[in-house]
């Protein structure tokens, strides 16, 4: 099992952290970049920025540019397609995901595999790939290339990577993938693969490394990151469990979301996630019609987002709470 426990949280904002570069145009990254992969990175951050330009030209800016790059391919067809499923076109965001999810799978068997030797050629090929996000935006490298190349970091790198970026990025790819093959009609591919992608993680991430089914996932010791990544799959997995039909299931799989978190908030992030799957919970007894107990959840997603200052979002559990008693005021009715 990879742990990072000892790690600083580089990873998450490796392709963010880039005000050296706001003022930049992607030409001018392709002219002063050292290679064509740390200039796409370049473009990639730039457009994550807030750059004013159409989130396509920056993905297709990089696209051209020709790396060849295996995690850049990830992150790239990953980016694309989620923003083609935001943006209702399902179709086109299927095929890209397929592709990002079978890129995202083979690059964590290779670092993994990578791992199982400190100074193996694929751990420090791996390894030295991972420092072309650092210099695209601007940042100071977690390790040096020498550093890399003489065995020293090159494991302990790509084990920081697994865990804070790769296990996030990984299930974000396929938690939207699976939304939109559920779209398609493909409930029972989706639903297996959510469950593949949850068992990589348990066994890979997770203390103990045991198979899902058998050590309650809430109750694991696990990174902020990956909690968040098995987060992503169950919600995805109650949004199959809906498109499905199969109601009781979603509000099981939201329940497994908020339990992640109902011990280990930590932020407002987190309390927010966890509202989030208690108020799709709710939905789902609604749908049950069980009124009382969606009522109840309902309130207490109330008084939370209340509480941390979203008043936005109270506002729609106020109206999805009038909804809910007025639909049990009919069926007593009736």
């Amino acid at each position: 099992m990879t742990a990072a426990s000892s790690f600083t949280g580089i990873f998450p904002q490796y392709a963010v952290n880039v005000e050296a570069l706001l003022l930049t145009d992607p030409g001018k990254v392709e002219k002063e970049a050292s290679s064509p992969t740390v200039a796409a990175w370049g473009s990639m951050a730039l457009r994550r920025a807030g750059q004013s330009s159409p989130a396509n030209d920056w993905l297709n800016h990089a696209s051209r540019l020709g790396a060849d790059d295996d995690l850049l391919k990830a992150e790239l067809l990953g980016e694309a397609g989620r923003d083609l499923y935001a943006a209702d076109r399902t179709q086109d965001a299927f095929k890209i995901l397929n592709t990002a999810q079978a890129v995202w799978r083979d690059l964590c068997d290779q670092a993994l595999a990578a791992c199982a030797a400190e100074a193996s050629p694929a751990a420090i090929e791996l390894a030295t790939g991972l420092l072309a996000p650092f210099e695209a935006a601007g940042r100071e490298p977690p390790a040096t290339p020498a550093a890399i190349r003489s065995g020293k970091r090159a494991v302990s790198l790509i084990r920081q990577w697994l865990v804070e970026r790769a296990a996030p990025a990984r299930a974000e790819t396929a938690a939207t993938f699976v939304r939109a093959l559920a779209k398609l009609g493909g409930v029972d591919d989706a639903r297996k693969i959510c469950d593949e992608e949850l068992g990589w993680i348990a066994g890979h991430f997770t203390r103990p490394a045991a198979p899902v089914a058998a050590h309650p996932l809430e109750d694991r010791s696990m990174e902020s990151a990956v909690r968040e990544a098995i987060y992503l799959l169950l919600l995805a997995r109650g949004e199959v469990g809906l498109a499905a039909g199969e109601v009781q299931a979603s509000a099981d799989d939201f329940g497994r979301a908020a339990a992640l978190y109902e011990e280990h908030a930590m932020d407002v992030n987190d309390s927010n996630r966890l509202l989030r799957a208690k108020f799709n919970q709710a939905n789902s007894f609604l749908r049950l019609e069980q009124f009382a107990e969606a009522i109840k959840i309902y309130k207490l997603c109330e008084f939370g987002f209340s509480s941390l200052g979203d008043e936005a979002a109270a506002q729609r559990v106020r109206q999805a709470i009038l909804f809910a008693r007025t639909k049990a005021a009919g069926d007593d009715d009736a």
